[in-house]
């Protein structure tokens, strides 16, 4: 399961979960996603984070944040 991949620390950001090893919110990626961003697109403009990190972000969001 790619969700390891997702953080959450309420120490850093306020809570907020973020990619693992990153700053970058998983709000953000799939803000990116819905706005008709390819994954490549995204990682070109955080390039802190991978094509898996994008699908862990997805994935997240379809288990409704668990």
């Amino acid at each position: 399961m790619a969700l390891q991949q997702i953080s959450h620390d309420p120490g850093v950001g306020n809570g907020v979960p973020f990619v693992t090893g990153t700053n970058v919110a998983v709000a953000v990626v799939n803000s990116l996603l819905a706005e008709g961003l390819s994954p490549a697109e995204i990682v070109a403009r955080h390039p802190s984070i991978t094509l898996e990190d994008v699908d862990a972000c997805s994935e997240y969001a379809r288990n409704g944040g668990r």
